[in-house]
């Protein structure tokens, strides 16, 4: 979640406080529920990058364990509110296997600030977090045996990481599509809007 509570986004017609919460349209009130707005506010600080369905679930439900459909029916809440449809959206896209991304500009604006002067922002650059993307350990013997052991030590560092407030960290579903690609950790972190990529060169 964002650190920087006094912040208000603008898009299209929409206006979200975070300080307060709440979700306006031209003035007046658009309803959401806690979850509702709790997505909305990961999506507007990743404004035009993916946010992962695991990582949509850790942070609106923490210490908690929800189905995968309990964040369809509040992205489709979500989406109803905004006026929004999944098959030509405006501002939700659903990214296939993989989560959400928020489309469209947003600006993002301090209270009693001319955002009109300054342009407008995607939330992803206003969001401090660094991103960071583990790809998967190389099980550079081949061995069937030693995989599950290759596999934990890359789901250990992925939720070691996790746990550090200051960093956002790519889930394994995200990064583990690169295992047994020889990706060139330029272009995955390009691909997955990270600012860093861990890679293993033990095997290099």
């Amino acid at each position: 979640m964002p650190h920087n509570n006094n912040l208000n986004y603008e898009f299209g017609p929409y206006q979200f406080d975070l300080s307060t919460r709440e979700l306006k349209r031209s003035g007046e009130t658009v309803t959401l529920t806690r979850k509702a707005t709790e997505i909305l506010i990961m999506l507007l600080a990743n404004a035009g990058h993916v946010v992962e369905k695991e990582e949509l679930l850790r942070e609106v439900w923490p210490n908690t364990f929800v189905e995968e459909a309990n964040l369809t029916q509040h992205v489709f809440a979500l989406r109803k509110a905004l006026g929004d449809e999944r098959s030509v959206p405006r501002y939700i896209e659903t990214v296939t296997r993989r989560g959400y991304r928020f489309l469209g500009k947003v600006s993002v604006f301090r209270p009693g600030e001319n955002h009109a002067a300054n342009g407008h922002a995607t939330g992803a650059q206003v969001n401090h977090r660094p991103v960071v993307a583990v790809l998967p350990f190389i099980n550079v013997m081949a061995d069937p045996e030693l995989e599950y052991l290759v596999q934990g030590i890359t789901d250990n560092i992925i939720n070691n990481l996790s746990r550090i407030s200051k960093l956002r960290v790519m889930s394994r579903s995200a990064v583990f599509r690169y295992k047994s690609k020889q990706a060139d950790p330029q272009e995955v972190g390009k691909d997955l809007g990270a600012h860093v990529v861990l890679v293993d060169h033990t095997g290099h």
